[in-house]
């Protein structure tokens, strides 16, 4: 009884330690400069590309009420 105590505390420990060493790479990555630029960028061209898509439906609209 005594060995199988031992054996998963040394099992626990071990997992805590490597999930808190991915957990702390992943914050790291999560939080980084460069994740953070990307992420913004994307909004920023998906937004550009749904503001040109509405101008262009706009423009259709207008074109064919001529």
């Amino acid at each position: 009884m005594l060995t199988m105590i031992q054996e998963h505390g040394s099992c626990s420990a071990l997992t805590l330690l490597l999930t808190g060493k991915l957990f702390r790479n992943a914050a790291k990555e999560l939080l980084s400069i460069k994740t953070l630029q990307s992420v913004f960028e994307r909004k920023l061209k998906r937004r550009v590309v749904e503001n040109v898509q509405d101008v262009y439906d706009l423009v259709m609209i207008n074109f064919r009420n001529l």
